[in-house]
């Protein structure tokens, strides 16, 4: 084989492995991605462990979900919601708040929620810069009334593990969630979800319904 053409066949090698590299992306569309993501990490019950930062503070805590309902607790607050009403207690004030919070107020709490109902509030892309090893999704609400400006959404690209959620709401405040383990096919009680009275029992609940 004469030189020049075996050159040739190996430029052509290399360019069409490239191109299977950068296409690969977009044979499935960034809405698809997350909805697998979801339905492979996100549905049914799971604990989670995370690193968080942003308007609340920093720190490290535990999550705890199954669909809509949730449990979260940290070193900056702890939160339960149970579907329909949402207790956050502050360590710093020693009170707990009683609420029945909006859609934006359980995305703002949890950004995991973000990602469940994402299909339904969101248009999703492929953010244009990419690294190594990982995908990463810019989710942006469909409505204004949403209460969030921007999901940036990262997961693992072999596994579609969500590594990290960076929320930023509609007022500028902005809350990164790093997940460093998802543990699925658990089962929580629906006490789970619900604001344990009885390890606070000197902390004032402010009931805002």
């Amino acid at each position: 084989m004469k030189k020049g053409l075996r050159r040739l066949l190996r430029f052509l090698t290399v360019m069409i492995a490239l191109t299977i590299s950068v296409s690969s992306q977009g044979a499935v569309t960034a809405a698809q991605q997350l909805n697998s993501a979801v339905a492979k990490w996100l549905r049914g019950d799971i604990t989670a462990t995370f690193v968080y930062s942003g308007s609340a503070g920093k720190g490290t805590g535990t999550l705890k979900s199954s669909g809509t309902k949730f449990a979260l607790q940290s070193s900056v607050t702890s939160v339960w919601y149970n579907g329909s009403n949402m207790w956050t207690y502050s360590p710093s004030t020693k009170e707990t708040t009683l609420v029945k919070p909006s859609a934006s107020e359980v995305s703002e709490s949890n950004p995991v929620a973000v990602l469940s109902g994402s299909a339904a509030g969101f248009s999703a892309s492929f953010a244009k810069k990419q690294t190594a090893g990982t995908s990463t999704i810019i989710m942006t609400p469909k409505s204004n009334k949403s209460g969030l400006k921007r999901v940036v959404v990262v997961l693992q690209a072999s596994t579609l593990k969500p590594l990290k959620i960076d929320v930023t709401s509609a007022d500028g405040s902005r809350n990164v969630l790093t997940i460093k383990s998802i543990a699925t096919g658990q089962k929580h009680s629906a006490a789970t979800f619900i604001y344990p009275s009885g390890k606070y029992p000197k902390v004032k609940v402010v009931d805002l319904r």
